[in-house]
């Protein structure tokens, strides 16, 4: 099995190499993905489609070593931003005032949406949003929700993931800022 797999080698490297590994590395993390697939992987059905290899399976294995990787050195690649000439405001804003901005941005953000969007977004989600709040109610999957609106899974995952990144374009470096505990970064709307 690690034959096959071995055969790929190339592969995996170019794979991690365009994760932002440098070449020493990304040999190193292969490796360690050798090792790590001889030794934890129980199931070698996982690893093999019948006599090809589940380059799926290989790919995110490297995926997550090497996110641990830079986890474990907290060491992440650099990302250059060009400059726009645009000055961003910042505030200073203590915990109480992130939440309320926060919870203000997902507010107009939910109003943009559909009311089917609406609808499965809280469904999903399991919060029940109205003028008076919001509401804890029992989380659907996708199955079920599929079930319940009458449309087909990859549908309903379709427009979750629309839904999903309305929120992520909209608040962005916000959440993140947010939930690093960075609440002077926030950005005032």
């Amino acid at each position: 099995m690690l034959n096959k797999i071995a055969k790929h080698n190339k592969l995996w490297i170019n794979t991690l190499l365009k994760l932002g590994a440098d070449k020493s590395l990304a040999e190193d993390l292969v490796q360690d993905m050798y090792l790590r697939i001889n030794d934890l992987v129980k199931n070698k059905t996982n690893i093999m489609y019948g006599d090809d290899v589940n380059k799926y399976y290989i790919h995110i294995t490297l995926r997550n070593l090497y996110f641990n990787h830079l986890r474990r050195n907290k060491r992440y690649p650099e990302i250059e931003y060009e400059d726009s000439g645009k000055q961003e405001t910042t505030y200073n804003y203590d915990k109480d005032d992130a939440d309320n901005c926060i919870l203000d941005k997902v507010v107009a953000i939910f109003k943009t949406l559909s009311p089917y969007e609406m609808e499965l977004f809280q469904l999903h989600f399991g919060l029940l949003i109205n003028e008076n709040g919001t509401k804890n109610i029992e989380r659907l999957s996708m199955d079920k929700l599929a079930k319940i609106v009458g449309s087909s899974k990859g549908h309903i995952f379709y427009k979750m993931k629309q839904i999903k990144r309305k929120f992520r374009n909209e608040l962005g470096e916000d959440a993140l800022d947010y939930f690093n505990e960075e609440y002077d970064r926030i950005r005032h709307s």
